[in-house]
Protein backbone atom coordinates (compact mmCIF):
# COMPACT_ATOMS: atom_id res chain seq x y z
CA UNK A 1 0.00 0.00 0.00
CA UNK A 2 1.73 2.81 -0.99
CA UNK A 3 1.54 6.06 0.97
CA UNK A 4 2.95 9.22 0.96
CA UNK A 5 3.49 13.20 2.21
CA UNK A 6 2.65 15.68 -0.58
CA UNK A 7 4.20 18.84 1.16
CA UNK A 8 2.58 22.22 -0.67
CA UNK A 9 4.87 24.99 -1.49
CA UNK A 10 1.90 26.49 -3.55
CA UNK A 11 -1.05 26.53 -5.26
CA UNK A 12 -2.47 27.66 -8.85
CA UNK A 13 -3.99 31.01 -8.15
CA UNK A 14 -6.56 30.87 -11.27
CA UNK A 15 -7.88 27.63 -10.49
CA UNK A 16 -8.28 29.56 -6.48
CA UNK A 17 -10.23 32.21 -8.37
CA UNK A 18 -12.86 29.71 -10.63
CA UNK A 19 -13.46 27.45 -7.12
CA UNK A 20 -14.16 30.59 -5.46
CA UNK A 21 -16.12 31.57 -8.70
CA UNK A 22 -14.52 34.94 -8.96
CA UNK A 23 -15.91 36.13 -12.52
CA UNK A 24 -12.76 38.51 -13.07
CA UNK A 25 -9.27 39.46 -10.58
CA UNK A 26 -11.28 42.15 -9.72
CA UNK A 27 -13.93 40.65 -7.64
CA UNK A 28 -11.91 40.20 -4.65
CA UNK A 29 -8.59 42.72 -3.48
CA UNK A 30 -5.48 40.79 -4.26
CA UNK A 31 -4.04 41.42 -1.17
CA UNK A 32 -7.20 38.81 0.35
CA UNK A 33 -6.58 36.45 -1.93
CA UNK A 34 -2.67 36.66 -1.33
CA UNK A 35 -3.64 36.25 2.25
CA UNK A 36 -5.71 33.20 2.44
CA UNK A 37 -2.93 31.24 -0.14
CA UNK A 38 -0.86 32.07 2.53
CA UNK A 39 -2.95 31.16 5.45
CA UNK A 40 -4.11 27.91 3.70
CA UNK A 41 -0.66 26.49 2.75
CA UNK A 42 0.39 27.06 6.27
CA UNK A 43 -2.34 24.50 7.48
CA UNK A 44 -2.40 22.23 4.14
CA UNK A 45 -1.16 18.28 5.63
CA UNK A 46 -0.94 17.02 2.14
CA UNK A 47 -1.37 13.03 2.06
CA UNK A 48 -1.90 10.43 -0.72
CA UNK A 49 -2.30 6.36 -0.26
CA UNK A 50 -3.72 4.10 -2.81
CA UNK A 51 -3.78 0.45 -3.84
CA UNK A 52 -3.94 -1.34 -7.30
CA UNK A 53 -5.99 -3.82 -8.22
CA UNK A 54 -7.07 -6.07 -11.00
CA UNK A 55 -10.10 -4.88 -13.05
CA UNK A 56 -12.26 -6.64 -15.29
CA UNK A 57 -13.82 -4.01 -17.86
CA UNK A 58 -16.78 -6.29 -19.37
CA UNK A 59 -18.02 -6.82 -16.08
CA UNK A 60 -16.97 -3.37 -14.29
CA UNK A 61 -15.96 -5.11 -11.32
CA UNK A 62 -12.81 -4.22 -9.23
CA UNK A 63 -11.60 -7.79 -8.26
CA UNK A 64 -10.50 -6.78 -4.76
CA UNK A 65 -11.28 -8.81 -1.63
CA UNK A 66 -13.87 -7.02 -1.45
CA UNK A 67 -15.22 -7.12 -4.81
CA UNK A 68 -17.27 -3.54 -5.68
CA UNK A 69 -18.95 -3.42 -9.38
CA UNK A 70 -19.24 0.46 -10.49
CA UNK A 71 -22.44 1.60 -11.54
CA UNK A 72 -22.36 4.00 -14.09
CA UNK A 73 -22.04 4.33 -17.96
CA UNK A 74 -19.36 7.01 -17.31
CA UNK A 75 -16.78 5.65 -15.11
CA UNK A 76 -17.01 2.42 -17.05
CA UNK A 77 -16.96 3.76 -20.07
CA UNK A 78 -13.61 6.21 -18.87
CA UNK A 79 -12.17 2.61 -17.76
CA UNK A 80 -13.19 0.31 -20.62
CA UNK A 81 -9.47 -0.69 -21.74
CA UNK A 82 -7.98 -0.93 -18.56
CA UNK A 83 -6.84 -3.87 -16.71
CA UNK A 84 -6.00 -2.53 -13.68
CA UNK A 85 -7.23 0.00 -11.22
CA UNK A 86 -5.35 2.29 -8.40
CA UNK A 87 -8.03 3.39 -6.18
CA UNK A 88 -6.81 7.06 -4.66
CA UNK A 89 -7.14 8.93 -1.75
CA UNK A 90 -5.97 12.16 -0.95
CA UNK A 91 -6.34 14.70 1.45
CA UNK A 92 -4.90 18.36 3.17
CA UNK A 93 -6.39 17.25 6.62
CA UNK A 94 -8.66 18.89 8.48
CA UNK A 95 -7.19 22.62 9.83
CA UNK A 96 -8.63 24.07 6.83
CA UNK A 97 -11.84 22.97 7.36
CA UNK A 98 -12.22 23.99 10.97
CA UNK A 99 -10.32 27.72 9.94
CA UNK A 100 -13.27 27.90 7.19
CA UNK A 101 -16.13 27.12 10.18
CA UNK A 102 -14.70 29.76 12.46
CA UNK A 103 -14.70 32.37 9.67
CA UNK A 104 -18.40 31.14 8.97
CA UNK A 105 -19.23 31.58 12.67
CA UNK A 106 -17.42 35.07 13.02
CA UNK A 107 -18.74 36.44 10.14
CA UNK A 108 -15.77 36.35 8.28
CA UNK A 109 -17.49 35.32 5.11
CA UNK A 110 -14.87 36.69 2.32
CA UNK A 111 -12.12 35.00 4.41
CA UNK A 112 -14.67 31.73 4.71
CA UNK A 113 -14.94 31.42 0.85
CA UNK A 114 -11.27 32.38 -0.25
CA UNK A 115 -10.02 29.91 2.09
CA UNK A 116 -12.59 26.83 0.88
CA UNK A 117 -11.40 27.64 -2.93
CA UNK A 118 -7.94 27.28 -1.32
CA UNK A 119 -8.37 24.20 0.19
CA UNK A 120 -10.11 22.54 -2.49
CA UNK A 121 -7.11 23.60 -4.85
CA UNK A 122 -4.68 21.85 -2.50
CA UNK A 123 -6.26 19.04 -2.29
CA UNK A 124 -6.64 18.92 -6.13
CA UNK A 125 -2.62 19.76 -6.47
CA UNK A 126 -2.15 16.96 -3.76
CA UNK A 127 -4.13 14.53 -5.80
CA UNK A 128 -2.45 15.48 -8.91
CA UNK A 129 0.89 14.95 -7.54
CA UNK A 130 -0.40 11.12 -6.23
CA UNK A 131 -1.61 10.20 -9.92
CA UNK A 132 2.35 10.93 -11.10
CA UNK A 133 3.26 8.64 -8.54
CA UNK A 134 1.04 6.32 -10.45
CA UNK A 135 1.64 7.19 -13.65
CA UNK A 136 5.51 6.78 -12.88
CA UNK A 137 4.60 3.71 -11.37
CA UNK A 138 2.56 2.43 -14.34
CA UNK A 139 5.20 3.31 -16.76
CA UNK A 140 7.93 0.71 -15.07
CA UNK A 141 5.79 -1.80 -15.90
CA UNK A 142 4.76 -0.95 -19.74
CA UNK A 143 1.37 0.48 -18.62
CA UNK A 144 -0.18 3.99 -19.32
CA UNK A 145 -2.79 5.07 -16.79
CA UNK A 146 -5.67 7.53 -17.64
CA UNK A 147 -6.62 10.57 -15.77
CA UNK A 148 -7.83 10.16 -12.35
CA UNK A 149 -12.00 10.11 -12.39
CA UNK A 150 -13.71 10.83 -8.93
CA UNK A 151 -17.08 10.36 -7.64
CA UNK A 152 -19.40 13.06 -8.95
CA UNK A 153 -18.20 12.96 -12.29
CA UNK A 154 -20.80 12.32 -14.80
CA UNK A 155 -23.49 9.52 -13.93
CA UNK A 156 -20.95 8.35 -11.03
CA UNK A 157 -22.58 8.53 -8.14
CA UNK A 158 -20.67 9.80 -4.58
CA UNK A 159 -22.38 6.95 -2.33
CA UNK A 160 -19.77 4.67 -3.83
CA UNK A 161 -17.07 6.83 -1.19
CA UNK A 162 -17.33 4.14 1.45
CA UNK A 163 -15.99 1.32 -0.54
CA UNK A 164 -13.11 3.33 -2.14
CA UNK A 165 -11.85 4.40 0.86
CA UNK A 166 -11.69 0.81 1.78
CA UNK A 167 -9.70 -0.34 -1.18
CA UNK A 168 -7.80 2.66 -0.78
CA UNK A 169 -7.02 2.44 3.04
CA UNK A 170 -7.95 6.04 3.39
CA UNK A 171 -8.18 5.49 7.26
CA UNK A 172 -4.30 5.08 7.12
CA UNK A 173 -4.42 9.24 6.15
CA UNK A 174 -7.47 9.55 8.56
CA UNK A 175 -10.58 9.38 5.90
CA UNK A 176 -13.79 8.61 6.87
CA UNK A 177 -17.44 8.95 5.46
CA UNK A 178 -20.37 10.05 6.91
CA UNK A 179 -24.04 8.84 6.35
CA UNK A 180 -24.56 10.97 3.31
CA UNK A 181 -21.27 9.75 1.68
CA UNK A 182 -19.21 13.33 2.07
CA UNK A 183 -15.50 12.69 2.94
CA UNK A 184 -14.19 13.70 6.32
CA UNK A 185 -11.75 15.78 6.41
CA UNK A 186 -13.97 17.99 3.48
CA UNK A 187 -10.78 18.66 1.96
CA UNK A 188 -10.31 15.61 0.46
CA UNK A 189 -10.40 13.58 -2.80
CA UNK A 190 -10.93 9.80 -4.04
CA UNK A 191 -10.39 8.41 -7.55
CA UNK A 192 -9.86 5.85 -9.90
CA UNK A 193 -7.24 5.41 -12.52
CA UNK A 194 -7.74 3.39 -14.81
CA UNK A 195 -4.30 0.99 -15.97
CA UNK A 196 -3.88 -0.49 -19.28
CA UNK A 197 -1.10 -1.71 -22.01
CA UNK A 198 0.90 0.91 -23.51
CA UNK A 199 -0.15 0.06 -27.14
CA UNK A 200 -3.72 -0.35 -26.20
CA UNK A 201 -4.11 2.82 -24.39
CA UNK A 202 -2.23 4.62 -27.18
CA UNK A 203 -3.89 3.38 -30.10
CA UNK A 204 -7.81 3.69 -28.45
CA UNK A 205 -8.06 6.21 -26.17
CA UNK A 206 -7.99 9.83 -26.85
CA UNK A 207 -7.87 10.89 -23.03
CA UNK A 208 -5.05 9.20 -22.18
CA UNK A 209 -2.81 10.37 -20.01
CA UNK A 210 0.83 9.07 -20.18
CA UNK A 211 3.00 9.15 -17.33
CA UNK A 212 5.35 11.36 -17.10
CA UNK A 213 8.15 10.74 -13.95
CA UNK A 214 8.46 12.46 -11.28
CA UNK A 215 11.85 13.22 -9.94
CA UNK A 216 10.88 14.46 -6.59
CA UNK A 217 8.42 16.03 -3.96
CA UNK A 218 7.16 18.54 -3.07
CA UNK A 219 4.40 19.03 -5.70
CA UNK A 220 3.78 22.33 -6.65
CA UNK A 221 1.80 24.11 -9.13
CA UNK A 222 4.11 24.05 -11.46
CA UNK A 223 4.26 20.32 -11.60
CA UNK A 224 0.64 19.46 -12.07
CA UNK A 225 -1.04 16.92 -13.76
CA UNK A 226 0.11 16.57 -17.94
CA UNK A 227 -3.38 15.54 -18.87
CA UNK A 228 -5.35 18.76 -21.11
CA UNK A 229 -8.36 17.37 -21.21
CA UNK A 230 -11.38 19.41 -19.19
CA UNK A 231 -12.87 17.02 -16.75
CA UNK A 232 -16.26 19.34 -16.39
CA UNK A 233 -16.38 18.11 -19.94
CA UNK A 234 -18.30 15.12 -18.69
CA UNK A 235 -19.38 16.49 -15.49
CA UNK A 236 -23.34 16.71 -15.43
CA UNK A 237 -23.59 19.69 -12.94
CA UNK A 238 -23.69 22.39 -15.64
CA UNK A 239 -24.24 25.06 -13.26
CA UNK A 240 -21.47 24.92 -10.84
CA UNK A 241 -19.34 28.41 -10.29
CA UNK A 242 -16.01 26.31 -10.92
CA UNK A 243 -16.77 24.92 -14.13
CA UNK A 244 -14.05 25.44 -16.28
CA UNK A 245 -15.00 26.58 -19.91
CA UNK A 246 -14.98 23.91 -22.67
CA UNK A 247 -11.44 23.89 -24.67
CA UNK A 248 -11.53 25.90 -27.78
Amino acid sequence: MPMCRIPLTTVDKPEVRRYAGMASANDFPEVLLAEAIEEGLLMANGKATWQIFPYDPEQGMIVAPNLLTLQGQDIRKHLAQSTEVAVLAATIGGDIGQAIDRCFADGEYTKALLLDAVGTAAVETVADGANRLIEQEAARRGLAATWRYSPGYGDWDVTVQPELIVLAAGAAIGLTVTSHAMLKPRKSVTALIGLSPRKAAVTTLDNTMLGTPLQSMPTTASTKKGCTRNRCDICGRKDCLARKGSPS
